[in-house]
């Protein structure tokens, strides 16, 4: 998934954590898989432009989070004394992946992560990443595609489970056509939040399976996955972290935006392991997979093994599983004809029934294709279906309700039959069979005369 978090400064209770908790980070070299790059890094093209490459230093960390360049110029700051320093994008790694990597010992699954991280960032940075900036008297915004950000490789959860996430902390800059240094703008990067958490995964769907692992799609429509050898059974021993927050949230569930809210209120503190304790606690992963009927290491052997069986598809071969899924996203979202639904999650949920086989840009280009080929539309920031689409929907979902009502009453009739009465009493439902046959036909009706006219 990837969560979404303002910094704020001027003495703000989020600026002040997070300042001592990187200035923790920064410095740490002690890490679980020694042959990857986890040290933090810097990322984007506004960092390079500022000469700032490879490994993050403390000191100019916390200089650029307040807006200081390099060169010593201080951009300006908010008004009365808050202001925001930047933006935190975690990408968390599905609760299999770190258990394969951290207990099963898988290091290329690591490079996996962290190499979908960097991807999604670079998309990210080249179509959402925007300037404020108020130029004479008119707030303007701009497309800049300079991104000044440090990634921090994070391997366990406060309850010190296996959790691999990457911090991509986002200073509050970017520089604009002009040469100039302008702050954020945040509403594009928290509209697009959902949208690159489902590109993230799409690519480390990929990428696993070209390691030799198989995925399964748990909820299509938000294109979440885990790897197939681990039962959910198995990821709940290990996910204490997700048990503690679910225990605080009220029985009703609660919104996404809500639990977030609950998991920042609940969370314990943060701690650093030595060397002595991190190896204490493979140990005890080690016992705990075995408890519930796992031997990780015996899975990663298998998948270096098979990691070369793996067949991706060809390019007019994805291009037609992307039509593909895309139509059966439509289906699933539009639930009434004529209803909109926000493009973003269109190709979420594509990508969700695609399962990682094609690439996000892939079907973002079919989405695009479906609205110029006029089968779908777009409104404001929605795509609405053509006539012809509605009327070929309302047509399945009519037909699908008959056959469902139908059933029902043949399933009486036959029971009455069974025991011997002489009279089966249908259920009420029956009549909104006639009534589901009617609005089918008139809907066939529709689509057959809308083809007679295209010819």
């Amino acid at each position: 998934m990837l969560s979404f978090q303002t910094l704020s400064g001027g003495g703000g209770r989020s600026g002040a954590s997070l300042s001592s908790y990187f200035e923790k980070e920064a410095d740490t070299e002690d890490y679980w898989v020694k042959d990857s790059t986890l040290s933090p890094q810097w990322f984007g093209e506004g960092a390079k432009e500022l000469d700032m490459v490879g490994k993050v230093k403390q000191q100019d960390f916390m200089r650029t989070m307040n807006r200081v360049l390099p060169d010593g110029t201080q951009l300006p700051k908010g008004r009365g004394g808050k202001w925001r320093m930047g933006y935190d994008l975690t990408f968390s790694a599905p609760k299999s992946i770190s258990m394969q990597i951290l207990v099963g010992g898988d290091e290329r699954l690591m490079q996996a992560v962290q190499e979908a991280a960097k991807e999604t960032l670079q998309s990210i940075e080249k179509n959402t990443l925007t300037s404020q900036a108020k130029v004479k008297g008119k707030i303007k915004h701009e497309r800049t595609g300079k991104m000044v950000a440090a990634t921090f490789t994070h391997e366990t959860s406060r309850e010190l489970d296996p959790q691999v996430h990457i911090h991509s902390v986002l200073a509050n800059m970017t520089q604009t056509k002009d040469g100039k240094w302008r702050a954020l703008y945040d509403k594009p990067l928290k509209v697009e939040k959902k949208a690159h958490g489902s590109e993230f995964r799409t690519r480390l769907q990929d990428k696993a399976q070209r390691l030799g692992y198989t995925i399964k799609i748990t909820n299509e429509k938000e294109n979440f996955f885990e790897l197939s050898h681990i039962s959910q059974k198995q990821i709940r021993e290990f996910s204490k972290r997700r048990v503690e927050i679910e225990r605080h949230l009220p029985p009703e569930g609660a919104s996404a935006q809500v639990s977030q809210r609950i998991a920042l209120a609940t969370r314990p503190k943060k701690v650093s392991l030595s060397t002595e304790q991190r190896k204490e606690l493979s140990k005890k992963w080690l016992v705990e997979a075995k408890k519930v009927g796992l031997d990780l290491g015996k899975q990663t052997q298998k998948a270096r093994k098979d990691a070369g069986k793996f067949k991706p598809l060809s390019k007019v071969a994805a291009r037609k599983e992307a039509k593909k899924a895309v139509d059966k996203a439509l289906v699933t979202l539009l639930k009434k004809p004529g209803q909109g639904v926000y493009q973003q999650k269109v190709t979420q949920a594509a990508a969700g029934y695609a399962k990682g086989r094609v690439s996000p840009q892939i079907i973002k280009e079919e989405v695009v294709k479906q609205v110029k080929s006029g089968k779908i539309y777009t409104q404001g920031k929605k795509v609405v279906p053509s006539k012809s689409f509605s009327n070929s929907l309302a047509l399945k979902r009519a037909s699908n309700h008959a056959k469902s009502v139908g059933a029902a009453a043949g399933r009486v009739v036959l029971g009455a039959a069974k025991t011997g009465a002489k009279r089966a009493v249908l259920p009420p439902g029956v009549s909104q069979l006639f009534r589901a046959l009617k609005f089918a036909n008139r809907a066939e009706r529709d689509v057959g005369r809308e083809k007679g006219m295209s010819r």
